[in-house]
């Protein structure tokens, strides 16, 4: 059973992923609704089920120094 806290979590996620059509996994991880892996992992889950989602990886940072990060985004 889900806890209040985590469904809060979860429909600020979904929120943020029709807003914006986006939201890092990072961003997902770092809420402080969800206190530890399988609890972000149920979500990312959710939304792959219930939206037509990919997941890519998004260049945050340019030369010299690249930095990654991996994106859930709404397919249009």
């Amino acid at each position: 059973m889900r806890k209040p806290l985590q469904d809060i979590g979860y429909k600020y996620v979904k929120a943020i992923l029709q807003k914006d059509g986006e939201i890092s996994i990072e961003d997902i991880k770092s809420m402080p609704f969800f206190n530890d892996d399988s609890e972000y992992n149920a979500v990312i889950n959710s939304l792959k089920r219930e939206y037509d989602v990919k997941i890519i990886s998004k260049k945050t940072s340019s030369w010299p120094i690249l930095e990654w990060e991996e994106v859930i985004s709404l397919c249009h």
